[in-house]
C-alpha cells in the first residue's frame, strides 16, 4: 500500500482516491462552500478586530459552576476562556519564583 505526503503527515493513498471521489463533480459546490468560510472568516475578523483582548470571555473560578446558557454559549464559540483567580495570588507567586 503506497503512503500519500500532506502537511498533516503520511496517509494512506486510498484518502487520496476518496478525496478525489468526493471532489469529482462537486467542483463549483466547493467553490461555492470556500467562499462561504473566507467570508465567515472576514467577518469573524472584523468582531475581533472591533472587540480586541475583550473578545475572548473572562470568569472568575468561583462562578465556573454558575454560568448562564448565554455565557457558556460565547464560550463555545468563541473557542476559549480565560479562568481568573484560580488559586490566590500568593501560591501563583510561588509558583513564578520556583519557575526562576
Amino acid at each position: 500500500m503506497q503512503a500519500v505526503q500532506g502537511k498533516a503527515g503520511v496517509w494512506p493513498e486510498r484518502f487520496a482516491d476518496l478525496k478525489k471521489q468526493i471532489a469529482t463533480g462537486n467542483e463549483e459546490a466547493m467553490k461555492r462552500s470556500w467562499n462561504e468560510v473566507i467570508e465567515a472568516l472576514a467577518e469573524r475578523t472584523k468582531e475581533i478586530a472591533k472587540a480586541g483582548p475583550e473578545y475572548i470571555p473572562q470568569v472568575e473560578f468561583s462562578e465556573l459552576s454558575s454560568l448562564s446558557k448565554d455565557e457558556v454559549a460565547r464560550i463555545r464559540r468563541v473557542g476559549s476562556v480565560i479562568i481568573r483567580n484560580i488559586v490566590d495570588d500568593d501560591v501563583a507567586l510561588g509558583y513564578k519564583e520556583a519557575l526562576k
